[in-house]
């Protein structure tokens, strides 16, 4: 497999656990919060997104060598414009709803 086909599978696989986890993890940080569970399932799904992931990417560049550092900007950027779009769509029927 080549060098950045084996990169471009990992990311995705920690791109599709982050679609997963992150939201798990803010469920879990919401236990206990007086918020009925659609409004915490709603935080949790709207959370802070895509800064991190160009914080941690940049950081990683600059203490190991990437061989396909382009590649992997490529992939963080495009992941982080998709969940913008996504979020951008989904926000106002979601907190429409949430209002009733």
């Amino acid at each position: 497999m080549a060098p950045g086909r084996f990169v471009a599978d990992r990311l995705l696989g920690l791109r599709l656990h982050g679609a997963r986890g992150r939201p798990l993890a803010g469920l879990l940080a919401l236990v206990g919060v007086d918020r009925d569970r659609s409004e915490r399932a709603t935080i949790a799904f709207f959370g802070v997104r895509g800064l991190g992931s160009f914080y941690y990417l940049a950081y990683a560049l600059n203490h190991a060598p990437f061989p396909d550092a382009d590649l992997l900007w490529a992939v963080v950027g495009f992941t982080v414009l998709v969940s913008v779009v996504v979020h951008g769509v989904t926000a106002t029927p979601v907190v429409e709803r949430l209002g009733r």
